[in-house]
């Protein structure tokens, strides 16, 4: 317990990578953490448009064929992703190379495409098979289509007249382009989320664009698009290559375009241990709000996925971003980004094999799910909602590592809550819970696990498991122990209120304190001391030696005992006797008030004390002190009657041992 306790103050270092709602922490030998979660507060919406898919032009692709002078699309490909299909974006480098005219109708009719290093080849898997296919998923599916700003203004305009109209308005002339779509199979309109204005289209090997052309080819496509939809919703990407002062690229747009834009995509490529990639997010965030004078505008990251290490085809390091290191990276960036309400949207890169990266891929004459498309499913599942407040505490975070190894997360459902928690570490973690509106059951489970962190699930390999299991069990949950390498989705229903047990959980989670009695309540439990705290000027003193033993320090004073030492394994103070400065590591800080010597013995402040080591007090006028953790739900005199009641029983009415 004092080592627990111990290693829990260090937990005010967080704030400055920690986004409330979420929780992130490096662990060392105590494998359990405190999680609290206040329903009450909500951060974020979590749309199911997080977890979607991008997918690249170029290339093969194992989910179509040519039958005769039509394309089919492999049915198996539709039953891999098992109705899960939010959000898909066709975009990728081919997207600026991708004449849709030339890519729909009959095969013998469509002309040759130029992607990539390929040969010029028609592309099998144009525009209505995507649609189609991904419609066939999941009919409510949004898209996000990059234009191709090479294309002509005529071109554009007949492509948002081919998937937004009914058929019975030909805003161009010509050929009336809803028709044509509604004759190859698709009669509604295509649930357009975003027209993506090119897809970095600043890289070399697209032509490098400068902002000026960019920006002269942003102006007139927007108006092509609205003169035709509208209502359209435009995402402009920002500047993808690092040279120069990347910054001013989207400063400059949203200087220019900030009335007529919806989204700015951005890119995020990460590893296990540097997946804090959000700087450049926050950069934009302040940037829409200072330059628009207001927070409309939202981020689209049209992709994001964890790294290859090699670019040497089947080898672990090249599949790692669909092995367990891969999967536990992508949840971790889901966990991070369920927080940030400046990011509506994401689509995971990418669709089919490419480049070490797979959310589906063939084997044995089938389209099958890696465990990135399990993820993928698990978060549509259970991650959708209203992100709530959460707090963790009970390990020691290492502010020099930014691979947290352990996460949690909290979504408000109709039911109840529903809890991500990842554990990154090779061994098991014991989640305890607390909440702050209620008593829970555990209905629902689904579990990605694995035994190492290469182990993965990809054609010949089947190495990691994915449980999706509901559950009846009436008992309260208090506590979940998740798996090594594991990400854990638990669905909570809220039951019927029990007042007793709430108060007895609340209990179990206090440090209660009196003057002049020789033991306290630590967790519930009695703790005899060898001194008791005392009352002074109105403030409670605690012995130092109790302080000490308390908060796993050692402790000692100077030659002429004017000031005290407390050293610990992470933590060094120093206080002063008859002055209210203290040092915490070196760092002089005012606390206003310091210890006082009565008989011979040594006293510090409860209060100052239990600051220090990020805990709130509570006093109660039947005269006993209460310390809670910070994190956790402040104690409140008048809904914790029945827990204070508790504590006066035990602590006061009670003689314990004295």
């Amino acid at each position: 317990m004092i080592k627990r306790f111990f290693t829990s103050c260090l937990s005010l270092l967080l704030v400055t990578q920690m986004i409330s709602s979420v929780v992130y922490v490096n662990a060392e030998e105590i494998n359990t953490v405190q999680v609290t979660v206040n329903e009450g507060k909500i951060v974020k919406h979590t749309s199911d448009v997080m977890y979607g898919i991008n997918y690249e032009w170029g290339g093969d692709i194992p989910a179509a064929k040519v039958v005769g002078d039509n394309v089919e699309i492999d049915e198996t490909y539709i039953e891999a992703f098992d109705g899960v299909m939010p959000m898909a974006r066709a975009a990728g480098m081919s997207a600026n190379r991708l004449y849709w005219k030339g890519a729909i109708g009959k095969y013998s009719e469509r002309t040759l495409q130029k992607f990539w290093y390929f040969d010029p080849r028609k592309q099998v898997w144009g525009p209505v098979e995507w649609f189609k296919a991904n419609t066939s998923i999941n009919p409510d599916t949004q898209f996000t289509f990059a234009i191709n700003l090479y294309d002509t203004q005529e071109n554009i305009a007949d492509f948002v007249e081919f998937v937004s109209g009914d058929g019975t308005v030909n805003y161009n002339g010509g050929i009336n382009w809803a028709k044509k779509r509604i004759e190859l199979g698709l009669e509604k309109p295509i649930n357009i989320l975003a027209y993506e204005l090119g897809n970095e289209i600043d890289a070399g090997s697209e032509g490098a664009w400068n902002i000026e052309r960019y920006l002269d080819a942003c102006r007139r496509t927007i108006a092509t698009i609205r003169s035709v939809d509208p209502d359209a919703k435009i995402c402009v990407m920002r500047k993808t290559t690092w040279t120069g002062e990347w910054a001013a690229w989207h400063r400059t747009l949203l200087a220019e375009l900030g009335d007529e834009i919806d989204f700015i995509a951005m890119h995020q490529y990460y590893y296990s241990d540097n997946v804090c990639v959000f700087s450049v997010g926050e950069i934009i965030k302040n940037d829409i709000l200072n330059i628009t004078g207001e927070d409309r505008i939202k981020i689209l990251v049209t992709e994001q996925a964890s790294k290859s290490t090699s670019d040497k085809w089947g080898t672990a390091e090249y599949r790692r971003p669909h092995t367990m290191d891969g999967v536990l990276s992508t949840a971790e960036w889901y966990v991070r980004a369920a927080s940030m309400p400046y990011i509506y949207g994401a689509a995971y890169h990418c669709c089919f094999d490419s480049a070490g990266w797979a959310v589906v891929s063939p084997y044995e004459g089938k389209m099958l799910r890696t465990s990135i498309g399990d993820l993928i499913r698990l978060c549509n599942q259970y991650f959708v909602g209203d992100t709530l407040e959460v707090n963790m505490d009970g390990y020691k975070h290492d502010v020099e590592n930014a691979g947290p190894e352990v996460m949690g997360a909290a979504v408000k459902t109709e039911k109840g809550i529903n809890l991500i928690l990842v554990n990154q570490k090779p061994e098991n973690c014991t989640f305890n819970f607390d909440f702050a509106q209620g008593n829970y059951k555990l209905t629902g489970r689904s579990i990605i696990t694995a035994p190492e962190l290469t182990s993965d699930k990809w054609r010949e390999y089947n190495e990691i498991s994915y449980t999706d299991e509901e559950i009846n069990d009436n008992d309260y949950i208090s506590s979940y122990t998740a798996e090594p390498y594991s990400v854990t989705a638990l669905e909570l229903e809220l039951c019927d209120v029990d007042e007793q047990k709430i108060a007895e959980g609340k209990f179990t989670q206090l440090k209660c304190f009196a003057p002049n009695k020789y033991f306290a309540l630590l967790d519930g439990e009695i703790s005899p001391f060898n001194n008791s705290p005392i009352m002074y000027n109105d403030r409670m003193y605690i012995p130092l030696k109790e302080a000490a033993n308390l908060f796993g320090y050692e402790f000692y004073t100077n030659d002429i005992q004017s000031e005290l030492f407390l050293k610990g394994e992470n933590k060094e103070l120093k206080f002063i006797m008859n002055s209210g400065k203290y040092y915490e590591n070196g760092i002089e800080k005012d606390g206003g008030i310091y210890p006082i010597a009565l008989n011979n013995q040594f006293y510090i402040p409860l209060r100052l004390f239990a600051q220090i080591h990020s805990y709130n007090t509570y006093w109660d006028n039947r005269g006993f002190a209460v310390l809670q953790n910070d994190k956790r739900i402040e104690i409140n005199s008048e809904k914790d009657k029945m827990v204070l009641d508790m504590v006066n029983e035990k602590l006061i009415n009670e003689r314990g041992i004295e």
